[in-house]
């Protein structure tokens, strides 16, 4: 967890570790994106959120999965998933081989058909999800609820609520002294300095050859006859922004041109109508020259 919290690759994440015979593996996404998509739908619990992958049966060796939205291309060894990637269209002969390239397998089976799984009615990748403990805030939630049953007991019953009220207010006055004693505590404060540490050092220490990345998506910019009016590239996310007037492919074409390229993946288009700009995001998955 102190990995998933210190390593997260939005600046408003949530995360979700699933457990394996010998490791686990993390699963990131952005909070804040997922609940602009649900807009007014249903309020964005982090506990309702699961990857579509792991509500799929597991599999054995490499496949291409159809999901809901897109197709995902998976490395399966003795029931565990060791590699995954995500492309808006199905792969392409080459997209599958820089895919077992970056997977650490040179060679794979010719590119397999898209399958269908549906969700695997035994749950068994549901089952290895690792649930969050029981932390403060559910302690302290868990006291309100209890707080509140005693109050409607108390208005049947006068005497009795009285002695709830009592309970309450010294309940009440025992959690405020344990509160202090937690802030105050010199090993949570330790803590949470070491805490503050790692992050420090993983973004001192992490990276990879971002003017290398910057060039090969600018050059693509440059095919389709478009100059960003800017970009960045940050955290292995590669992101370019344009006027969408004075562009001369339309949106999806950059999309579809960002995707096809093998050191790219997860593209992510957005349009600005009001502002009259578009902006694109998309995931540096290839080896990256003179990376760290």
């Amino acid at each position: 967890r102190v990995y998933a919290e210190t390593n997260a690759p939005f600046a408003d994440s949530d995360y979700l570790v699933a457990r394996g015979r010998a490791s686990a593996s993390i699963w990131w996404w952005d909070r804040g994106a997922a609940s602009a998509a649900l807009g007014d739908v249903r309020v964005y619990r982090t506990t309702d959120f699961i990857p579509e992958t792991l509500l799929q049966p597991p599999g054995d060796g490499a496949r291409c999965v159809a999901l809901t939205d897109g197709f995902e291309a998976q490395i399966w060894e003795d029931g565990e998933l060791i590699s995954t990637s995500w492309r808006r269209q199905p792969f392409t002969d080459d997209q599958w081989a820089a895919f077992a390239l970056t997977s650490g397998t040179q060679t794979l089976a010719a590119r397999p058909p898209a399958l269908a799984l549906g969700v695997d009615p035994s749950g068994r990748m549901l089952k290895r999800i690792v649930r969050a403990p029981l932390d403060w805030p559910d302690l302290q939630r868990f006291a309100l609820w209890t707080g509140a049953v005693g109050l409607v007991v108390a208005c049947a019953l006068v005497g009795a609520g009285l002695s709830w009220s009592r309970q309450a207010a010294e309940a009440g006055a025992e959690s405020a002294q344990i509160e202090a004693a937690r802030q105050a505590d010199p090993v949570i404060a330790r803590s949470r300095a070491d805490l503050a540490t790692i992050s420090k050092f993983r973004i001192q220490t992490s990276g990879g050859d971002a003017l290398a990345a910057a060039a090969h998506g600018l050059s693509i910019f440059r095919t389709l006859d478009i100059a960003p009016r800017a970009w960045s590239v940050e955290k292995r996310v590669f992101a370019a922004e344009w006027d969408v007037s004075n562009a001369a492919a339309p949106v999806n074409t950059v999309a579809a041109a960002l995707e096809a390229d093998p050191m790219f993946a997860s593209v992510a288009p957005k349009i600005d109508t009001d502002e009259g700009r578009a902006r694109a995001t998309a995931a540096v998955v290839a080896p990256l020259e003179g990376a760290r």
